[in-house]
């Protein structure tokens, strides 16, 4: 029918705008880009129609893009939306894992409990779903480990399961969550003084995000990246 129709179309557009923000320079000139709905436009149809579905599509590929892009605050503004709720949607656990990794980063910026609160439930939540695919679920619970760890001072911990993450995304082919694994062990390594292996993982981290094809995130991790350029460091 056409309303199905509509529907359908609206989801592909919240998806599309979230794919087309990862390209180089798009993210910084959304508001520019012919042909694409932003977020708000879309996020208004979904409330004019009474659309559920679609308010949930845009708002994950919304906070999907804010997570790629280190801005956390809306990501969690997104999130806080649905944590009272018991959706049983998929995207739920994904929803989980940006939820948990940026509550994790807000513990360590403010030692409020509460943030780590929120991201120990995340990992609670993605042990429950490790024995039903490792395969879809193993690198993403390693990498919430890593930065529980990373908050909770266990620092030698913390390197084992960033390590154990990269792996499992390797193997199981999750190239984009390979890079992310990388980038949060780079920044982990960063806060830790360690220069150089810090440099190293972040340098793969973009490589890895140029073979995905976000090309716009790898420019926006590369201009992080020039402050901890062992070259530049060497310099200043």
């Amino acid at each position: 029918t056409k309303l199905k129709q509509n529907i359908l179309h609206n989801a592909m557009s919240s998806f599309r705008a979230c794919t087309m923000l990862l390209r180089p320079g798009a993210y910084e000139n959304a508001s520019t880009i012919k042909g694409i709905k932003t977020f708000d436009e879309l996020r208004q149809i979904a409330y004019n129609t009474h659309n559920e579905h679609l308010l949930w599509h845009v708002d994950i590929d919304e906070m999907l893009v804010k997570f790629w892009f280190k801005e956390y605050i809306p990501v969690t503004r997104i999130s806080e939306r649905y944590r009272s709720s018991k959706s049983k949607r998929s995207f739920e656990l994904l929803r989980r894992f940006y939820d948990g990794i940026t509550s994790f980063a807000f513990a360590r910026d403010t030692n409020v409990a509460s943030w780590t609160q929120i991201g120990e439930e995340s990992v609670a939540y993605w042990m429950n779903f490790i024995s039903y695919s490792k395969w879809n679920f193993e690198n993403k619970l390693l990498l919430l480990q890593a930065e529980q760890s990373y908050t909770n001072g266990e620092y030698t911990e913390a390197e084992r399961f960033y390590e154990a993450s990269i792996l499992s995304a390797r193997q199981h082919r999750f190239m984009h969550e390979e890079a992310l694994a990388y980038e949060l062990y780079g920044m982990f390594l960063c806060d830790r003084g360690m220069a150089d292996k810090a440099w190293e993982q972040l340098n793969k981290a973009h490589q890895k995000y140029i073979e995905w094809g976000a090309l716009g995130k790898a420019a926006h991790l590369n201009n992080f990246m020039r402050w901890v350029d062992p070259k530049y460091l060497q310099n200043m």
